[in-house]
């Protein structure tokens, strides 16, 4: 994966060509990370309720000072992705750098490291190590392996010894996160993070779905 470089400095730039430059970045960095589907994906596009409303907010308040981590957790389908999109607009549009990774992914390019001949993926997997602030989606999702929570025990530690900010996602609570990783893996998460709960229904059941007609005989 290709690293993208934020501007450091304005330089020349009048405050309104800065801006765009930052979004044209943001929208390059998140097409290449999330893919297409999440470009438009911002706090202004999620459709709040009463129940989701207190964790926009927090989320919010969250990217103005992030400190610590996020563990975002609820039902499939209720927004949790496009809240973390949201959170990664607003922290490249602020000039910080920001990475996003599934966790399967994470691992599969820890497991293809491990050969010589893929030396592009050590690469891949020092940066999203040493990214400042790092977006773990789908925590909890395939196997729960041995050599899987020593990788997301060492990943969790090394962040939260070196004070980097990383927001994990996933459709476990914490209880279940216990039961599938162990107690050492969520004691981690519960000290290095604010617990956050996102209720609501499927929004890609309830949303319009193709139909497709028999063919006529």
């Amino acid at each position: 994966m290709q690293s993208i470089k934020l501007l450091s400095l304005q330089g020349d730039l009048c405050t309104p060509c800065f801006t765009e430059q930052r979004q044209s970045v943001a929208l390059q960095k998140i097409c290449q990370q999330m893919g297409p589907k999440y470009a438009e994906c911002r706090f202004e596009s999620f459709r709040e309720t009463k129940a989701t409303t207190p964790v926009v907010q927090a989320l919010k308040q969250y990217v103005e000072e992030p400190r610590g981590g996020i563990f975002l957790f609820g039902p499939p389908g209720t927004g949790k992705t496009h809240l973390a999109t949201a959170m990664m607009w607003t922290f490249i549009e602020q000039g910080r750098d920001c990475q996003y990774v599934t966790v399967p992914e994470l691992l599969m390019r820890i497991k293809r490291s491990f050969d010589l001949s893929q030396t592009s993926s050590e690469e891949d997997l020092l940066m999203n190590y040493s990214a400042p602030i790092l977006i773990l989606d789908d925590l909890g999702v395939g196997p729960a392996t041995e050599w899987v929570c020593q990788m997301i025990h060492l990943i969790l530690d090394k962040r939260d010894r070196h004070l980097k900010p990383t927001l994990l996602i996933s459709n476990l609570s914490p209880d279940r996160i216990a039961l599938l990783f162990g107690d050492p893996i969520a004691s981690r998460i519960a000290g290095m993070c604010q617990i956050i709960r996102l209720e609501g229904e499927d929004r890609r059941l309830r949303g319009p779905r193709p139909t497709v007609e028999a063919p006529q005989k």
